[in-house]
């Protein structure tokens, strides 16, 4: 039986993995897949696929494509998340609008990661130049509400609803959101695992497919949400209503050069290769 584990931020999107684990199909495969719980999200998964530390990680489209951009040895293998993610926009509680911010440091897990990533849309969507955001790392939503209670950063971009019930008990605000213009998770593995173990990673990507079918159709997802994720029963429905899992095997290519461009216009990153070099098919 070989051992893989796979990774990702600890928010209701992992549900169809968990599942996968816990129905204990794998190891009827001869198949051993370990969670990992990796809280300060993108940037961190990315090197953790890089050095072999995780073999397969949920892994937002523009972090994975800027790693593999990058040169890090990393392979998009599915489309996972298929719906945009919608990005709080966040800032002290004192702070209620975006006229009230007199700077502009932000809080970010780190470089490279989706928080990063998104600032410079964000930037955009105000019409800040990009040259007056400075980035603080904070590695985490934990470090990000210690920052704001130190005054040491002016906003944080994380997801909406993870965020919700620290908004709710006043320890930031959100004032405003920024959606991605693409699908938001894709499942991405270390390039020498799929070189060595892509019929068994095709297996475990199937079985986390059959996951979120069932999810999908699953009459009381909100309150599975609700119970294991600490969110109110409105905030779990509206879930419901937004994501959207893969249940097949594709990968969205315009999707992945759609992220190179725009970034690319940002300058961000200088080059754009052809989106086919960053997949590996099942």
């Amino acid at each position: 039986m070989h051992k893989f584990t796979i990774g990702g931020v600890p928010e209701y999107f992992n549900l169809p993995i968990l599942n996968a684990i816990a129905t204990g199909d794998l190891e009827k495969a001869d198949i051993s897949l370990k969670w990992q719980t990796v809280k300060e999200g993108t940037g961190a998964m990315s090197k953790m696929l890089h050095d072999g530390d995780l073999d397969i990680a949920m892994i937002l489209l523009e972090g994975a494509t800027k790693s593999i951009l990058d040169g890090q040895r990393i392979k998009i293998i599915k489309d996972y998340v298929t719906s945009p993610l919608t990005w709080g926009v966040h800032t002290s509680p004192f702070v209620h609008t975006v006229d009230e911010l007199y700077a502009r440091r932000i809080g970010i897990s780190r470089y490279g990661s989706g928080s990063h990533m998104m600032a410079f849309l964000m930037a955009e969507q105000y019409g800040w130049p990009k040259e007056s955001l400075e980035f603080v790392v904070i590695n985490n939503l934990d470090g990000a509400l210690d920052a704001f209670a130190k005054q040491e950063i002016d906003i944080f971009l994380w997801e909406k609803f993870t965020t919700k019930p620290f908004v709710d008990a006043g320890h930031m605000n959100r004032i405003d959101t920024v959606a991605t213009p693409w699908p938001c998770f894709v499942l991405a593995a270390n390039a020498r695992t799929m070189a060595a173990y892509s019929k068994e990673v095709k297996k475990i990507c199937q079985l986390i497919n059959n996951q979120a079918s069932l999810l999908m159709s699953n009459k009381s997802l909100s309150e599975v949400i609700s119970k294991d994720y600490g969110l109110t029963p409105e905030d779990s429905e509206l879930i419901t209503q937004e994501v959207k899992w893969s249940d097949d095997l594709t990968v969205d290519e315009e999707s992945i050069q759609k992220v190179m461009d725009t970034y690319r216009a940002l300058q961000v990153i200088h080059n754009t290769v052809d989106s086919k070099s960053l997949i590996t098919a099942l």
